[in-house]
């Protein structure tokens, strides 16, 4: 092998092994860096292969962990400055290369001593500019994800985007046993599950209900009452009026009739300003 330094004819700067061996770099007489003969880099280790035989750079830090830092340091505190990492492939005969996706590390703000960061995944569709990608996902410093927002004001915001594209799709597996969604409370408590039918439980230890809305007021509810296992439809429209009450054993009431009605007529229609009742 040898050590060119200066070459008069290219003007290039060369460390180069012309036989099949690795090449080392070290500092205070420890190996730092290592270049074996098929080309992979490690930095910090000298097992480049082993169990990650497809990497090109392998980084380790035996007392920790292997890190890799980007950086973009532009003069005082600017907002979306940060680092980046590109993946490229080529994408005609001629070998010419282009990007095809990229991950941001980036500052969320410009203000002094903030060190708030935020996760950006990049894209591209195909179609646009060869060296331009759309950002699909970002996690903000909070942790909130957003999938077509950039602004997620929930642990997971999702927007289509679109009128003909799905918000969110879960499609179970053959013979699916487990719930395709779970709702629990902080104990992990299922609250609400559908399961692999399709079915929706709402399962609590008190009263539930299922509340309709126009924008924020409540209209409607339906649901359990577990101070006595009624099931009955809520009118909030009027007065938070219970309108339909259907006892454990089948007993139906219009109205709301207070007491127990559980031994009372299979109909019972009470009576209301300008409203006939009767029993059945």
């Amino acid at each position: 092998g040898y050590l060119e330094l200066y070459n008069a004819t290219s003007g290039a700067t060369t460390l180069m092994n012309t036989g099949a061996f690795n090449v080392l770099v070290g500092t205070n007489n420890t190996e730092r860096i290592r270049v074996t003969s098929s080309g992979l880099v490690g930095i910090g280790t000298s097992t480049i292969a082993g169990n990650i035989p497809l990497a090109d750079l392998h980084v380790n830090d035996a007392s920790g962990y292997g890190s890799l830092q980007l950086s973009q340091s532009p003069a005082g505190a600017t907002i979306d400055t940060g680092g980046e990492i590109q993946f490229a492939a080529t994408y005609r005969s001629t070998s010419d290369l282009t990007q095809v996706a990229r991950i941001r590390g980036l500052r969320e703000n410009a203000t002094n001593n903030n060190w708030a960061g935020y996760l950006a995944f990049y894209t591209s569709t195909g179609t646009d500019n060869p060296s331009a990608s759309t950002e699909r996902m970002r996690i903000n410093s909070s942790g909130n994800v957003g999938i077509g927002n950039i602004s997620p004001g929930a642990r997971l915001q999702v927007d289509t985007g679109a009128t003909g594209t799905k918000g969110l799709l879960l499609k179970a597996v053959a013979s699916q046993s487990a719930n395709l969604l779970e709702v629990q409370n902080s104990a992990g408590i299922v609250l609400t599950n559908i399961d692999a039918n399709g079915h929706l439980t709402v399962s609590t230890t008190t009263s539930a209900y299922t509340y309709y809305s126009s924008s924020t007021t409540t209209r409607w509810a339906t649901g359990h009452d577990s101070s006595n296992g009624y099931f009955r439809i809520i009118d909030y429209v009027w007065d938070g009026t219970t309108r339909l009450m259907i006892t454990p054993g089948g007993n139906v009431v219009l109205g709301n009739a207070g007491g127990d009605q559980s031994n009372g007529p299979k109909l019972l229609v009470t009576t209301g300003p300008d409203t006939p009742g009767g029993t059945g």
